[in-house]
């Protein structure tokens, strides 16, 4: 078996992506990325008893979009791969573009999982999109939960090639004689196309032996790490949580455990707290015995002298 093809068989079977008899939903953009895994997985389908179909989103949005998914029917045909399409309705449900084509490939992808009862939804997310993604939220200055980068799985989508660097994809590809699509409006991303061409071919060459070891064992480290401090502060919400809201006793534990406990206390009902709300809680609670925290029309929390309390709009 390709050596490719083993390491990514193993990571399957260690991490328990995929389980015998599952049907795999593969979101492919007819990209490198994608389109690598899309072989793979058919490559691994019977030796793991699993079904594979694909799904590719028209995001219409460039001149070249209609060639773009007649390579892909083509290349699905050819490959004797199920294809389903969807296409963007150009219809704003978002915060611009890139977020209402966001949500209308989660609304696609969950209306054939419902459909047709798929178990996993697979994306073609490398190590290198990995450490991008860190190095973009370092900038941004995320804490854990951000610099822990994209998880291996959440919910039924699953990251296979995780552990896989773009470089060695690209050898794949070139190796077994496969087309793939090039995406120009990849270059429009100013942040990650300077991360590829300038500092992560730069940072290869400083690590040297230790590429890609190293950054893979960190990142895992971190996610680890995260989920750990997850469990430990689900377990606080638990003793801190009444039927107010959260005791305000809450912020008398450390600042990153207190922090984490009323994140996941909005999470579970239903709020995603603006951006620098929640260090604001914390800061105000920690030296205020009472005070309102206010953010967007529908955020506002109101910390008393025993309680937390979201108030909302």
């Amino acid at each position: 078996m390709d050596k490719l093809l083993k390491k990514i068989k193993d990571n399957i079977l260690e991490k328990k992506l995929i389980n015998s008899g599952d049907k795999v939903l593969i979101a492919w953009s007819g990209g490198p990325d994608s389109t690598a895994l899309l072989s793979i997985l058919k490559n691994l389908r019977d030796d793991l008893d699993f079904h594979i179909e694909a799904f590719y989103f028209n995001h219409d949005s460039r001149e070249d979009s209609s060639q773009e998914q007649a390579f892909v029917e083509l290349f699905s045909e050819k490959h004797l791969i199920k294809l389903h399409i969807s296409k963007s309705r150009k219809k704003t449900i978002g915060q611009g573009p890139e977020d209402t084509w966001r949500k209308e490939r989660y609304s696609a992808i969950e209306k054939i999982i419902q459909k047709d009862k798929f178990d996993k939804v697979a994306t073609g997310h490398t190590l290198d999109d990995n450490l991008e993604t860190l190095l973009i939220r370092l900038g941004r200055g995320s804490g854990l939960e951000g610099i822990k980068g994209i998880p291996l799985r959440r919910d039924y989508f699953i990251r296979p090639l995780l552990n896989v660097t773009r470089e060695y994809l690209m050898t794949y590809l070139e190796k077994n004689d496969l087309e793939w699509y090039k995406d120009p409006s990849n270059e429009n991303n100013l942040i990650r196309a300077s991360l590829r061409k300038e500092v992560i071919p730069a940072l290869k060459k400083t690590w040297d032996r230790y590429w890609p070891a190293g950054p893979e064992k960190s990142l895992s480290i971190l996610a680890e790490e995260n989920q750990s401090l997850n469990v430990l502060s689900n377990d606080l919400l638990r003793i801190y949580l009444n039927e107010k809201g959260l005791n305000r006793e809450v912020f008398n534990l450390p600042p990153a455990i207190s922090l984490r406990v009323i994140k996941n206390w909005l999470y579970s009902i239903g709020v995603n707290p603006p951006g620098g709300a929640l260090e604001r809680v914390l800061n105000e609670g920690r030296n205020k015995k009472k005070t309102f925290i206010e953010g967007p029309s529908w955020f506002r929390i109101e910390i008393t002298n025993d309680n937390i309390v979201y108030v909302g709009e």
